[in-house]
């Protein structure tokens, strides 16, 4: 029996398992802790049936792209906005509840990058020519890069968030508010992956943490909750294709009934979940 050829495909990098890290549900950043409304709806009697979550993660979905992928679209094409983004995040996400979560996600996910790829960690994203390929395959390569300090390497992004997260930490104390949507667009950029992909990315991180919270629910099984998100999975994509392109002049609220849910959520007797 011949041994299959494994030499890679060259327009894969090994960078390309970066986005598989970051995507895993062991990579902590803390999304796990928030189910965006669901926990809140379905105790106020919101969601009875399968068909009734359908349409709750697919409005889900919808407000998803419509209020926070213009920040992450903005933030990966000119990361050096970042701290006017986060400003404009913060006074944008008026449900305390949601702004909450957003800065508790955005806090965690810097950490976290940081741990993994500052400039203390063992990781490196070049190859072993000393090129440093972009994470995808896609020809849209991100444009924007930080020049925020005289530490941060204004050429090309190196793998290296420390600098960055110095200044912002120093520079700026608690008028930073480390907002999800904009940190996770600027260090994706900086990662070197690529805008397409580090869209779906952030659609596929919330339909999985809705997915993960109806399960903990206990509204859906483990398997009822994997066939749904193969379903919306193909939502998703349509609704990538509608608004990925959306920027900062199309930032919209399109679902007040989810959004009043979540502001609930401190309300409840109990909970499981932050928001």
């Amino acid at each position: 029996m011949q041994r299959e050829d494994l030499e890679l495909d060259p327009q894969i990098s090994p960078s390309d398992w970066v986005v598989w890290q970051l995507i895993d549900s062991a990579f902590p950043t803390g999304g796990f802790a928030h189910s965006a409304g669901l926990e809140s709806a379905w105790k106020h009697g919101e969601i009875r049936n399968p068909d009734e979550l359908s349409r709750f993660v697919e409005t889900s979905q919808t407000q998803c792209a419509r209020s926070s992928l213009p920040f992450v679209n903005t933030a990966h094409r000119e990361p050096s906005r970042l701290l006017e983004l986060d400003a404009l995040c913060e006074a944008f996400t008026t449900n305390h509840v949601a702004n909450r979560a957003s800065r508790s996600q955005g806090h965690a996910w810097l950490a976290a990058i940081e741990k993994t790829f500052g400039a203390g960690s063992r990781t490196s994203l070049r190859r072993p020519d000393g090129a440093r390929p972009a994470v995808g395959t896609c020809t849209d390569a991100p444009s924007g890069r930080f020049a925020m300090h005289a530490e941060l390497d204004g050429n090309k992004p190196n793998g290296n968030l420390a600098p960055m997260l110095d200044f912002l930490r120093a520079d700026m104390g608690d008028s930073f508010r480390s907002h999800f949507s904009p940190v996770f667009g600027a260090t994706a950029a900086w990662l070197g992956i690529l805008r397409p992909l580090a869209l779906r990315m952030f659609l596929f991180m919330h339909l999985r943490g809705l997915m993960a919270a109806a399960i903990r629910l206990g509204i859906s099984g483990p398997m009822e909750a994997q066939i749904l998100q193969r379903a919306l999975s193909l939502r998703a994509e349509e609704v990538l294709l509608r608004c990925g392109e959306y920027m900062l002049d199309e930032l919209a609220q399109t679902a007040p009934l989810p959004d009043l849910w979540q502001a609930s959520q401190d309300r409840l007797y109990s909970r499981l979940f932050r928001s």
